[in-house]
């Protein structure tokens, strides 16, 4: 996963966008890059799109992330709970 989508999902978590019409303000990114960017995270399954009226917001599927590279983890995933955490993990 490019450094870019998490990025974004850290923004999200750190920010809380109400709409995804805010997304490139807030991140200071392409409108083009950033939808791009949602489309992919939201076909991966890490963010939902809800819709009140004609305001769509994205949410987090998950809080943390785990990636395993070569049997190494590097991020976590956990689903998502009332305490968001999203960090690297080192070591």
């Amino acid at each position: 996963m490019a450094p870019q989508l998490f990025a974004l999902l850290k923004m999200f978590r750190e920010k809380h966008p109400s709409s995804i019409s805010n997304l490139p303000e807030i991140s200071v990114r392409n409108i083009k890059n950033v939808s791009d960017d949602m489309k992919a995270l939201v076909n991966v399954g890490l963010v939902e799109i809800s819709q009140t009226g004609k305001c769509k917001a994205p949410n987090l599927r998950y809080v943390k992330i785990t990636v395993r590279l070569a049997g190494k983890a590097v991020y976590a995933l956990r689903k998502v709970t009332s305490e968001p955490v999203f960090g690297v993990i080192k070591g």
